[in-house]
């Protein structure tokens, strides 16, 4: 016969242990987009938000909007560090107006002095369910919210969450179990 100038072989499908390896990359949760978070204060204030990209890159967010709050807030005590670039467009009374407006973590932390950590609640890259168990998260916890999140009407949403009713706010009998989704 004729040679082509390849040769072919056969190759038995994959093995179970092949398919049930756990080598793989895993991500750290604060570095996995899509996912529901808290932000606690020391002062064990709370602020539960969602977003579409890594816990860091949203919590670096929170941060420069602080950042510029202080910075105002440091111009308005006339302790302005001399910096390059543009001047500031906004006195320091309106820039500290816009950053508060513009965060309640800012608004908490310019009352208190407390440390933040972040920390993931539950990922969830479904960007409908992702809002759904934030809202959720924000109704059945106390929190510095300004808004309760995108309410559904679903089974969901109404149904009873593991907790108790004390002094009329309700009480999480284990703290982030939502049913699996805080």
């Amino acid at each position: 016969g004729r040679t082509i100038g390849f040769q072919g072989y056969f190759k038995s499908a994959a093995s179970v242990i092949s398919t049930v390896r756990n080598d793989k990359v895993r991500l750290a949760p604060n570095e996995k987009p899509g996912v529901i978070y808290e932000i606690l204060c020391a002062c064990s204030a709370s602020y539960i938000g969602e977003t579409g990209n890594t816990l860091s890159h949203r919590y670096e967010q929170h941060l420069s909007c602080l950042n510029r709050y202080k910075n105002a807030l440091n111009d308005q005590k006339g302790l302005r560090i001399k910096r390059r670039g543009r001047p500031r467009k906004l006195e320091p009374n309106e820039a500290m107006d816009e950053a508060i407006k513009a965060s309640a973590i800012v608004e908490h932390a310019s009352r208190c002095d407390g440390q933040l950590h972040p920390n993931v609640i539950a990922d969830e890259p479904d960007f409908h369910l992702r809002k759904i168990k934030e809202a959720l998260c924000v109704r059945y916890n106390v929190v510095i919210n300004r808004d309760k999140g995108t309410e559904s009407n679903t089974t969901v949403w109404n149904r009873d969450k593991r907790g108790d009713v004390e002094d009329g706010k309700w009480v999480q009998k284990h703290r982030k179990d939502c049913g699996g989704m805080c």
